[in-house]
Parts: structure tokens; C-alpha cells; sequence
């Protein structure tokens, strides 16, 4: 069984993760939670008109459909298991990997980043940002662990305004 959190979907369960005020971006995992699964459990803040287009998961997958007064909550994101950590070996490492990053050749305008959602991979992230401001560098797309560290990332470039109101990091 899948409990799938979407920011929306319609009544009869077709949802993306772009539409909807909680919007989470690709439903790439959920996606294969609901081709696998024998019931889906679709869990939604925001019933949308039917159809709901394009689906990223279609009605035929999905037996029931909760709605919620919210999906889930960024400022938790960043909590518990996923804190960015304190361990000098587990920095040491993020440090190193975000120079590995930087000095790959790929570190430049527009670059992709996937991060992880552990400690490591949170500081990793804030590493980058560092190198990402003093070159003056931003990143058109990020996915994979999708935390309060990347979202953070994502609302200090927004609030640039040359950069308001754009999709890029």
C-alpha cells in the first residue's frame, strides 16, 4: 500500500506535484510507488476540477483519495534525522565533495544539482551556496532530497530582484 502526499489532485485521484499551493515539483517516486503498489492512498490538500492535467499519476492507480488540511510542513523538512550535521568528519566530507562539485567543470550558470536529504548532503548544500554566491552562480534546477536547506537556497535567490518570481535556484 502507498499513502502518496500531493499538493492537489481532482476527485477521482489524477495529480501532479506542479499545481496547488503546496506544490512539490516532480512525482517521480510516487510514481513508481503508485505503478507497484496494490492500493494507493492519495493524500491531498487541494481538490482541482476534473480533469486534473496532465497527471503525473492517473486515476486508474488510485483507489482513495484523503483530503488534508496540509501535505506536510518545509520548516519540519530540515528536522530530526534530516539536520544538517555536526560531525568534523561528515563536514570534512561535504566539504571535499562540494569542491569536487565546484572543480568538476559542470559548476557554472544554469548547472543541476540532486542532494540527498542526510546531514552530509545538507552541508554539501550549504557549501555551494557560498561558492554559488561569490561567482555569482545559479542553478536552473534542483531535485532529488528536497529539503529546508534547498528550499532556503530557493528563497534567498527569489528575494534578488533580479531574480523574483523566476524557477531557478
Amino acid at each position: 500500500m502507498a499513502f502518496l502526499g500531493v499538493p492537489s489532485c481532482d476527485e477521482f485521484g489524477n495529480a501532479n506535484g506542479y499545481s496547488g499551493k503546496a506544490c512539490c515539483g516532480s512525482l517521480g517516486y510516487a510514481m513508481v510507488d503508485a505503478d507497484n503498489a496494490k492500493q494507493v492512498v492519495m493524500l491531498t490538500e487541494e481538490l482541482l476540477p476534473y480533469p486534473h492535467n496532465p497527471a503525473s499519476i492517473e486515476q486508474d492507480q488510485v483507489d482513495l483519495i484523503v483530503k488534508v488540511d496540509r501535505v506536510g510542513d518545509a520548516a519540519k523538512i530540515g528536522a530530526g534525522a534530516t539536520r544538517m550535521t555536526t560531525n568534523p568528519r561528515e563536514l570534512l566530507i561535504a566539504r571535499s565533495a562540494a569542491d569536487v562539485i565546484v572543480n568538476s567543470g559542470y559548476f557554472k550558470e544554469g548547472f543541476s544539482m540532486q542532494t540527498g536529504t542526510g546531514g552530509a548532503s545538507l552541508a554539501v548544500t550549504r557549501f555551494l551556496e557560498d561558492k554559488m554566491r561569490s561567482r555569482d552562480i545559479r542553478a536552473d534546477f534542483a531535485l532529488g532530497g528536497i529539503t529546508a536547506t534547498m528550499v532556503d537556497l530557493r528563497a534567498r535567490k527569489r528575494s534578488d530582484p533580479q531574480t523574483a518570481g523566476c524557477a531557478e535556484l
